[in-house]
């Protein structure tokens, strides 16, 4: 963990220095078209401030792309608003910042004055009430969100001294978060979720890897000590790789933002072969590691290709990285070998197109969660593809590495699932240890069958 965010802090060291000096005029932005597109058309309950922040614009800049709205508190259902081409990365409204209650001032008033909405404004004031006074010191947080296909984004900023800075982000449940504050001693981070669970305690750790729990906004708490400091926040979202039914590689395309990275994570398993290629090799780099902070390819390392034998079963993450210039890029990813293939009489469903893992599900009489727990590669329940198999309770498989597991299927015991493969009890429960209790099994839970 400490080699990893060691040369993470390196990187958003640079990368907080090209957003610095972009916003001093050095550097010209990067230009990216937002998540909606280039127009958006209201709908009922809509305002310009929530469109912006929906959109992953500036309220002034949506301001200043439409010129006839003259009285922005009036717009109307079926009017289209020219959506602004934004830079990268694209942050907040306003900057984060504290401000000071005044005679009049109510929340919906100050979210209007610093363009976030009332209910940002209590997810960054989680102990304020109904009502606010003259005098109260309030967070003003700035959104995080990603440009259009992008994985990341930094941002820097300036902490005075015994202050705070409130960062919001929307991420969905199952996704691995990675953050990384590069600041002085002295600079803390902590990460909330908006329901009020703690993902990261404020402490000297200045970088978080996790999973997320649920779909909800994500609140990073950035807090100085007696001194001012600068800082460099950088944050990603991995892009899960994953094989078509049969296949044993993928291969993506996008485009590498100026001065950000792209996250890729996959699954792989001990001793199979990994081998990633990217082009044009010559114009990005390659960063590979496994999410418990073990290095595979430094950043450090020439060219943007891997091959090699991974040392354990886990998440591995892949950041591409280019000079300060967009770059496009085409990456291949290949594990021979990886994917399970069934024995006769395995139960399974082949996804189609408007499928869901709900109705998937509901037809096979079971739940998500069953399904999620007998397909461990499926990450998040909410992206499925195409082709991709879905094994059900009661399916056997045969492993890539030649071993067979079997789907627990709805009230069976380890005594019933010995008797079916004609095996002993004991020979059952040797080859699970993992099972702590052989009277406590869960449907879709996948057994060993030695």
């Amino acid at each position: 963990m400490n080699a990893l965010f060691s040369f993470k802090k390196m990187m958003i060291l640079l990368l907080a220095g090209a957003v610095i000096l972009a916003s001093l005029g050095f550097t010209s932005a990067v230009s990216a078209q937002s998540t909606c597109g280039d127009s958006y058309t209201v709908q009922k309950g809509d305002y310009l401030t929530k469109i912006a922040r929906t959109c992953g614009v500036t309220y002034a800049d949506l301001l200043k792309a439409n010129p006839t709205i003259t009285t922005p508190s009036k717009i109307y259902p079926g009017q289209v608003i020219k959506i602004p081409v934004v830079g990268i990365p694209v942050t907040g409204a306003t900057k984060p910042s504290m401000y000071t209650v005044q005679a009049g001032d109510t929340l919906f008033s100050i979210g209007q004055r610093f363009a976030v909405t009332v209910a940002e404004l209590r997810e960054a004031n989680p102990t304020v009430g109904s009502t606010i006074s003259a005098g109260q010191v309030l967070n003003i947080p700035a959104r995080i969100s990603f440009a259009a296909g992008g994985t990341a984004a930094t941002v820097a900023g300036k902490l005075e001294a015994n202050s705070k800075h409130y960062y919001l982000l929307n991420a969905a449940a199952n996704q691995t978060l990675e953050v990384t504050l590069t600041a002085p001693a002295g600079g803390t981070l902590a990460i909330l979720g908006a329901d009020g669970t703690t993902l990261s305690a404020a402490g000297s750790n200045t970088g978080y890897r996790g999973v997320l729990p649920k779909t909800q906004d994500y609140i990073l708490v950035l807090a100085s000590g007696s001194s001012a400091l600068d800082y460099g926040l950088s944050v990603d979202i991995p892009l899960r790789v994953s094989f078509a039914a049969g296949s044993t590689s993928a291969t993506l395309t996008g485009t590498i933002p100026a001065n950000l990275n792209q996250y890729f994570i996959v699954r792989a398993s001990k001793d199979q072969t990994l081998t990633v290629t990217t082009t044009p090799n010559d114009k990005i780099q390659l960063t590979l590691y496994g999410v418990d902070g073990t290095v595979l390819k430094s950043p450090m390392g020439e060219g943007a290709s891997f091959s090699g034998t991974l040392p354990s079963t886990q998440d591995y993450i892949l950041v591409l990285k280019t000079a300060n210039q967009v770059q496009s890029f085409t990456l291949t990813v290949s594990i021979p070998g990886s994917p399970s293939i069934p024995v006769t009489g395995t139960t399974s469903y082949t996804v189609k197109k408007g499928d869901t893992l709900y109705s998937i599900a509901k037809g096979a009489g079971t739940t998500v969660a069953v399904l999620m727990r007998a397909n461990p590669e499926i990450t998040d329940k909410n992206n499925i593809s195409v082709g991709q198999v879905i094994y059900l309770p009661g399916a056997t498989i045969k492993l890539s590495d030649g071993k067979t597991v079997y789907i627990v299927n709805k009230g069976e015991s380890l005594g019933a699932i010995a008797k079916k493969f004609n095996i002993t009890l004991n020979a059952l429960t040797a080859a699970n240890t993992q099972i702590t209790n052989i009277n406590l099994i869960f449907t879709g839970q996948r057994i060993n069958i030695p």
